[in-house]
């Protein structure tokens, strides 16, 4: 077989795929629905959504593939502004990873094309190395082999797959022995003293091979998805019809498919990979205090031991005389429970409410006070972009500029309005806010009235194929 690429040379024939189809439950209240985790980032840089595109990028030349879910499109489109993409994949509700594997397959025009499959919610901190297993493994599925990535395990954990290694193949290249799916305590003891690697759930294979193995080994997964290929529609991305979807069962790729595929290989990753899939992750990418304290965001904490400490959104927290908790707040929900436990979001939570920010494909708006009666929030409108055009039944609205420049339409009326300008929109006028400018438009908004649900408008014109109905704009 041909020496593996160098991370320095991204493969003409492979195209990455990225897996962004979370529900915001595992980093709650951090994460939630409306801003999952791979929206997030550490560092206040590019979210790990854009992250693993970069990642795909540096070994595949052809344009990356998404596959989301419809309730965060335009969280996706604004995330992935300015990225030349293959395709941009909605599923219109969850199904695991199968489902996304078999969607990004069918959409493959290419059966020789090499699929890198990429979680889009890792942390990686050696890219260069990470980079280099990818080749290596790019260079296995020319050869036919769907490669898995395998991280060598840092510990007995019991938050991740394992893998048993069978007989070397390559430097670096592990026939598949085994998967085992999270286990318990002893068992992941004993498939650290065996050397067992962690499962990266990375996977890579020509296009080809994985619908071979979707055909033979998770046959309702590929049907859904070649039917709801067959059918998805085109607005501003491909939409997956919902009736057909559902008959997509929800498995991970692991248990569907690669637990029962023969010839499948691992590829050794370097040890620089986490996936944050819960909060006692942060204490393995995060520097601890002397006294094993995490700590993040606006936060102290004093004469406290072993916790881990998440403070953000305009939350403030102070930590005295406790120790072995996670505590995370922000935006107004806080967490608190022993570490070592994950409780995960239960269904009629607070948290499931409408998040503090709601991305539209125009710019954001973001909610700052709320009452029965009255709804206060920050509207951001991208230079060149504007609003329906729209009228309220139930509510008065006033506008205050507070950045850029808005160009409003009233009535048979249009007006510019600079910082510090205001108008009043009456209930059942006419109206639209745009953004004639180069820069970013921030406008306060007030609604006031007996019925504020975004339900209650009117579209009468929209710029981005949206239905002309009551719907949220």
């Amino acid at each position: 077989m041909s020496p593996a690429p160098t991370p320095d040379v991204a493969a003409r024939d492979a195209r990455a795929v990225v897996l962004c189809g979370g529900r915001g439950t595992r980093l709650w209240p951090w994460s939630r629905p409306g801003r999952p985790k791979p929206f997030l980032s550490l560092d206040d840089g590019p979210s790990w959504l854009i992250q693993a595109v970069q990642r795909g990028a540096s070994v595949a030349a052809r344009p990356p593939c998404v596959v989301g879910s419809w309730a965060d499109r335009f969280l996706l489109r604004d995330h992935l502004d300015g990225i030349a993409l293959g395709g941009l994949i909605l599923e219109p509700t969850p199904r695991d990873t199968a489902g996304a594997v078999a969607l990004a397959v069918a959409s493959t025009a290419d059966p020789d094309e090499i699929l890198v499959l990429l979680p889009a919610d890792h942390v990686v901190s050696d890219e260069r190395g990470f980079a280099q297993a990818l080749c290596t493994a790019i260079d296995q599925a020319r050869g036919g082999a769907i490669a898995v990535l395998g991280v060598p395990a840092r510990g007995p954990s019991t938050a991740v797959g394992w893998m048993a290694p069978g007989d070397p193949i390559a430097p670096g290249v592990h026939a598949l022995a085994a998967f085992h799916e999270k286990p318990d305590a002893a068992r992941a003891a004993e498939h650290l003293a065996a050397g067992h690697r962690w499962n990266a759930g990375v996977f890579v294979g020509r296009a080809q091979v994985l619908r071979a193995a979707l055909q033979a080994h998770a046959h309702a997964v590929w049907d859904a998805a070649e039917q709801g290929m067959a059918h998805a529609t085109d607005d501003l991305e491909a939409r997956l019809p919902g009736e057909a979807w559902t008959a997509c069962p929800a498995l991970p790729f692991d248990v569907a498919v690669m637990e029962r595929v023969q010839g499948a290989v691992v590829v050794d990753a370097p040890a620089g990979w986490h996936d944050l899939g819960r909060w006692d992750a942060l204490a393995e990418v995060l520097d601890p205090d002397a006294d094993g304290n995490v700590v993040r965001g606006s936060a102290t904490v004093r004469s406290s031991g072993r916790c881990i400490v998440h403070a953000t959104g305009g939350a403030q927290v102070t930590a005295h005389g406790v120790h072995d908790l996670v505590i995370a707040a922000d935006a107004g929900q806080v967490a608190v429970f022993p570490r070592g436990t994950a409780p995960r979001l239960a269904p009629g939570t607070p948290s499931e409410a409408a998040p503090p920010t709601v991305h539209r494909p125009w710019g954001r708006w973001t909610t700052r006070h709320r009452t029965a009666h009255v709804h206060v929030k920050t509207v951001h409108v991208r230079p060149q972009h504007r609003l329906s055009l729209q009228r309220h039944t139930h509510r008065d609205e006033h506008w205050v500029v507070v950045e850029g420049t808005a160009l409003v339409t009233l009535g048979e009326h249009e007006q510019t309005l600079r910082v510090g300008d205001s108008v009043h929109v009456p209930a059942g006028t006419v109206h639209r806010l745009a953004n004639p400018g180069p820069g970013p438009l921030e406008v306060v908004e007030v609604q006031t009235g007996p019925v504020l649900d975004e339900a209650d408008i009117e579209r009468l014109e929209d710029d981005y194929a949206r239905n002309v109905s009551p719907t949220p704009r």
